[in-house]
């Protein structure tokens, strides 16, 4: 593309412009870039900028909690249990370091709702999106 009278960048520019990527979306391809500058052996620091804190709120009724024999209190441990990120480590295979990075941690709103979080007199089981509303927020 060129650019010939700078009056017109915006515009020009909007109109090349590919689509659009959530913050979760780059937060995750500049990890992923970040981990793999991190096993090249000349890099000596690598660190990311920019980085927005994500929110994830829970919206609820306590009647409706209460009508599943739950409490507000017990959203916490449920999802505390789930999302876990146990100890990884390295590996040396080759001559060669790799990183490990497991992780057990949500990665969108959709996976948290999808966690059961108790189950109804007949067994059936009973997610988070049933009880309560997920919203992100930056």
């Amino acid at each position: 593309m060129v650019i010939r009278d700078p009056q017109e960048t915006r515009e020009r520019l909007g109109l090349v412009a590919g689509d659009k990527y959530s913050y979760r979306q780059m937060d995750d391809f500049t990890d992923i870039i970040e981990k793999g500058l991190k096993s090249v052996p000349q890099a000596t620091k690598v660190s990311r900028a920019g980085i927005l804190s994500e929110r994830i709120f829970l919206l609820y009724s306590q009647e409706r909690i209460a009508s599943y024999g739950l409490q507000p209190g017990d959203l916490p441990k449920i999802l505390g249990a789930r999302n876990i990120t146990p100890a990884g480590g390295q590996l040396e295979a080759v001559g060669r370091n790799f990183s490990i990075d497991p992780s057990g941690e949500f990665k969108s709103e959709k996976e948290i709702g999808d966690v059961a979080i108790t189950r109804t007199e007949q067994g059936a089981p009973v997610y988070l999106r049933d009880v309560v509303d997920v919203e992100q927020r930056l």
